[in-house]
């Protein structure tokens, strides 16, 4: 029997009238054209008559490694005046929130307008190599989980004669995160059933970071299924093509 046929079966059978079930499995989750791999530890557990709570807690750190490989060397800002890229970064979880470093170089350029919405870039005036640090919090919308900085530090790198209310630096400090975040809004993850499981009616309540060991990066969330009448008829139906429990006689 398949994993998802397992999860049926506990369905099924009346999980709304049962105590906590809970499965382990490895599987994968696309994320735009990436393919990542993680690990899950779900518990269904009843809360009505037609509904059962599933809390998942799916581990990431695979998705961490990447992302600390894929966006060395990324340019994040590239616009009249700014030219952003990313020369390595560290993520590392911490209870419920997630931490991001690591250092970048910033060039500033001559930006002259040449019409009313039009722009052209001139000589590099400056160049600013900076690290940075920043924490993360992740929100619920319509069954996905979006990750957003709240805040952004940049520090000249190895330098102490430039300061903190540098204009330049405050540019590319706003340009930074607004830049981050709309990469994160372009990447939200959102958790999905099989198709097989559309009757289930599953609902995303709330998620966000889970520390997993020391520093791993780990999603928890937790939402509802339907089990009504409907649904269990429906489910039977699968198990039956799935060839997990017999076919009508």
């Amino acid at each position: 029997m398949t994993r998802w046929g397992a999860i049926f079966v506990c369905l099924a059978a009346g999980v709304a009238q049962a105590k906590d079930v809970r499965f382990e499995f490895n599987d994968t989750l696309q994320v735009q054209d990436t393919e990542i791999s993680y690990g899950a530890d779900l518990t269904l557990r009843a809360v009505g008559p037609t509904r059962v709570e599933v809390e998942a807690l799916l581990d990431l750190q695979d998705l961490q490694r990447r992302i600390e490989a894929d966006m060395s060397g990324v340019q994040l800002i590239d616009v009249c005046g700014n030219r952003t890229d990313v020369t390595s970064i560290s993520l590392d979880a911490e209870d419920q929130t997630v931490g991001l470093s690591g250092a970048l170089t910033s060039q500033v350029f001559e930006c002259e307008r040449t019409g009313a919405t039009g722009w052209q870039r001139g000589e590099a005036i400056r160049l600013l190599s900076l690290r940075f640090s920043a924490q993360a919090t992740a929100q619920v919308d319509e069954d996905c989980i979006t990750f957003e900085l709240l805040d952004l530090t940049l520090v000249p790198a190895g330098r102490a004669d430039v300061p903190k209310e540098d204009p330049d630096l405050q540019a590319a400090r706003v340009l930074l995160l607004e830049a981050v975040n709309v990469l994160l809004r372009r990447r939200p993850l959102c958790p999905e059933l099989p198709p097989e499981l559309a009757v289930l009616d599953a609902q995303l309540e709330t998620g966000g970071p889970q520390e997993i060991g020391d520093g791993g990066l780990g999603i928890y969330t937790r939402g509802s299924v339907d089990v009504s009448p409907t649904t269990i008829i429906g489910i039977l139906g699968v198990l039956q093509n799935e060839g997990a429990i017999p076919g009508p006689p």
